[in-house]
């Protein structure tokens, strides 16, 4: 819904505690780099991405989910 939000098609594709970002409304390559370039500016607002995958885990709680979401719109927003 953020992504949407921001005018992205985004889905995340994978296993539930380990997926990755796809933007569909590009082709492969052009995803697979807006994807990279959404990690690096999630790195920015300190939230960790490995390649441009997420890891969620059971430990993350409610804060931790609302900061990321947060921090999300914001990387969005300078995508």
């Amino acid at each position: 819904d953020v992504a949407a939000d921001h005018g992205f098609a985004f889905r995340a594709e994978g296993h539930p505690t380990a997926f990755w970002s796809v933007f569909d409304d590009r082709d492969r390559d052009e995803s697979e780099a807006t994807a990279e370039r959404l990690g690096r500016l999630l790195l920015d607002e300190r939230v960790i991405t490995y390649h441009h995958a997420w890891l969620p885990s059971a430990a993350h709680d409610d804060a931790a989910l609302a900061f990321t979401t947060d921090a999300f719109a914001r990387a969005l927003e300078r995508l």
